[in-house]
């Protein structure tokens, strides 16, 4: 007798990622309505796909929207939705701020440290760089 193995579904469950490109496409979406702004179609797409197909491209655009804006909303409704989006954002926002500088540290760092290898391999003869497996 052959047992069968149930069917599971949990492969379909979206990623963190995925959830937080849908987000952002929904974020993305809320703010060019509130700045009157038309909304693309693959936007409104990304934003209703549960696993935020489409959606890479919006992290730079919301980003850019967010620093013309300086990082202040601008007015809405005040409806309860609009409230929660607006706060939404703001925590999207500050995340994404730490990321961008996190992510110009360690830049600044692999810069720093090319630098100084080169300058350290510039003192090393072509045999030294041999013996030591470098060239």
């Amino acid at each position: 007798m052959e047992v069968m193995m149930p069917c599971k579904s949990d492969y379909m469950v979206p990623s963190g990622k995925e959830q937080k490109l849908q987000l952002t496409a929904q974020l993305y979406c809320w703010l060019q309505e509130i700045l009157q702004k038309p909304v693309p179609a693959w936007a409104q797409k990304a934003a209703a796909d549960t696993y935020g197909r489409g959606a890479d491209k919006l992290v730079s655009k919301l980003c850019g929207e967010m620093k013309r804006l300086k990082g202040v909303i601008p007015p809405h409704s005040g409806s309860l939705g609009d409230i929660m989006r607006e706060g939404q954002l703001k925590a999207w926002w500050a995340e994404h701020q730490l990321a961008d500088k996190k992510r110009a540290r360690e830049a600044r760092a692999a810069r720093k440290a090319a630098k100084l290898k080169a300058a350290g391999l510039a003192k090393l003869s072509p045999d030294e760089q041999r013996a030591l497996g470098l060239s």
